[in-house]
């Protein structure tokens, strides 16, 4: 599966950190829609690398149990191992070897044994900025817990983020249709 993506000049923030938006070969901005039957599951729920910060995004981990949606991540990771190899010196500042970039990068898919592939992925925590779906396309509030829901999930391929000699791509959840919430069973405590 080939890639027609590109990489914006990098930007630095005032705090120091460095991004490249992450474009289309048209110039617009990528999106990723799961269209799995039975949705994908947020095996972990959420998590917040700042704990004492209430808004921001939170980052959670997408169960890759779909090959479709494993194979394009897959190659997206390819194409940017080779992608910033060919462009190290305009993203970089200097001339990187492809060991050197696979050293530094951080890819989206996440492997550990014999468990399911994860992507590493991030929503916001801000009212509005995700929009919750059911099946029937009406606007809903997120699932109680996200670790029993299935949902099909539309990923924005923001950008590519530069820290301390590691980098990697950030997907943000823009959308998500909550196909089941799998609430466990009632059972009477007495």
């Amino acid at each position: 599966m080939a890639l027609t993506l590109q990489l914006a000049d990098v930007y630095t923030t005032t705090g120091g950190s460095k991004t490249c938006r992450i474009r289309g070969s048209d110039g617009r901005d990528v999106f990723y829609t799961s269209s799995v039957e039975g949705g994908l599951a947020a095996p972990f729920g959420m998590s917040c690398f700042d704990k004492s910060s209430a808004g921001g995004r939170l980052g959670f981990d997408i169960s890759l149990d779909c090959e479709h949606t494993l194979n394009y991540f897959d190659a997206l990771d390819e194409w940017a191992v080779g992608y910033l190899a060919a462009n190290s010196e305009r993203i970089f500042g200097k001339p990187l070897s492809l060991e050197q970039i696979k050293a530094g990068y951080h890819p989206c898919v996440k492997r550990g044994g014999d468990y399911v592939p994860l992507l590493k992925a991030k929503i916001s925590a801000e009212p509005g900025l995700a929009h919750f779906w059911d099946e029937n396309g009406a606007e809903r509030r997120h699932p109680d817990d996200w670790r029993r829901a299935k949902m099909h999930f539309r990923l924005h391929l923001s950008h590519l983020w530069i820290m301390n000699g590691t980098y990697g791509i950030t997907l943000i959840v823009t959308d998500a249709k909550v196909i089941s919430e799998g609430r466990p069973p009632v059972v009477c405590p007495f």
